[in-house]
């Protein structure tokens, strides 16, 4: 009713203001239809104006909820996300101070800044509290819907990525590396690409270690040598107390030039691996049988993952962007042919599946 009269006031004053303008002008044209249609006009500007500037108002208008509606609010929110898979839930969870949040007791539903007020009584508050967070909620469940459809986006880019590594035969392209540091960078980079934990240790005080990794529960120690000479006893010193600082359970070298005949021995009575750099690459860039198995496994994973993110969002009435691979649940690329600016075809590159558009 409240909002009735509001109406109501605003339009009479514009249109009051209207009459006084038309009664200005001067009156030229004495004709009786002309003057009915200009009443007309001035009611329907008048009632468009009066609807927007109620609208105006509405937008810049603040909310106040009670501390009991923002709970609810928290609450409806952490219901919307137990439905969800679990590693969505963890992605959510993570997520909540960026839609709802209390700080300075206030946070954002759009244009509108929501306000918490500890007094339930608060005049300023709205009455129709429920209605609010039943709004709110929803505009957040929204967010969440948009949300995963961006999770989709980055697990197809995965999956490419993952696909890429099977075609060119190589976790990673040789790099030219010109120095210790590039060197120590590649190491790292070729360990992250076989899937283990990597850590790299500043470049002064790092106690022996240039680099750590860890997988399946093992943690190991290495040091980077990019040397044109061999590398002797003190290296070996140097690793075996990194060991120990960094609590791994082995201890690795990878040099350029391989080790002295006295820094082998110890580094085979101290149970330290040593890499040559050429032992490293075969290893761990060039791709084996175990790391192609992985590769694969780890792109079935993701596409059951998408697929179910997917199905949830169909639930919800909701179509993602991208077209998937009939045979092989890739993503479909459009294509323009070559000859012909006019054909478009969805290409698969993983199978090579075409389908004109």
């Amino acid at each position: 009713m409240k909002g009735f009269f509001t109406f109501l006031t605003v339009f009479i004053g514009v249109l009051t203001i209207f009459s006084l303008f038309f009664s200005l002008l001067p009156a030229k044209i004495d004709n009786e239809a002309f003057t009915r249609f200009g009443a007309i006009l001035i009611l329907v500007i008048s009632f468009v104006i009066t609807a927007l500037i109620l609208d105006k108002s509405e937008e810049d208008t603040d909310i106040y909820l009670s501390k009991k509606g923002f709970d609810l609010l928290v609450n409806r929110y952490r219901e919307s996300i137990s439905s969800l898979p679990p590693k969505l839930q963890d992605i959510f969870k993570k997520k909540e101070s960026e839609f709802l949040s209390d700080r300075n007791d206030c946070f954002y539903y759009g244009n509108k800044k929501v306000y918490i007020s500890e007094s339930t009584d608060d005049k300023k508050r709205v009455k129709e509290e429920k209605f609010i967070v039943n709004n709110i909620a929803n505009c957040i469940e929204n967010k969440i819907l948009k949300e995963i459809k961006n999770i989709i986006k980055e697990i197809d880019e995965q999956i490419i990525r993952e696909d890429d590594k099977l075609k060119k035969g190589k976790m990673l392209a040789k790099s030219e590396i010109k120095d210790g540091l590039d060197f120590e960078k590649f190491v790292a980079n070729a360990l992250k690409e076989n899937y283990y934990k990597v850590e790299v240790t500043p470049h002064s005080g790092d106690y022996g270690a240039d680099v750590i990794a860890e997988k399946n529960g093992k943690r190991i120690c290495i040091q980077c040598k990019y040397w044109k000479q061999k590398v002797g006893v003190k290296a070996i010193q140097e690793i075996f107390f990194a060991k120990d600082y960094y609590k791994c359970d082995e201890a690795w070298i990878v040099t350029s030039q391989g080790l002295t005949e006295k820094a082998t021995n110890i580094a085979k009575d101290k149970n330290i691996m040593v890499f040559t750099f050429d032992e490293f690459y075969e290893r761990f860039v060039v791709i084996t049988e175990e790391n192609l198995l992985e590769i694969k496994n780890k792109i079935n994973n993701l596409i059951k993952e998408r697929n179910e993110y997917i199905e949830l969002l169909k639930e919800h009435g909701i179509e993602v962007d991208n077209k998937y691979c009939p045979r092989c649940d890739r993503p479909l690329f459009i294509v323009q042919d070559k000859y012909n600016k006019y054909k478009k075809f969805l290409v698969c590159f993983n199978c090579k599946y075409e389908k004109r558009i």
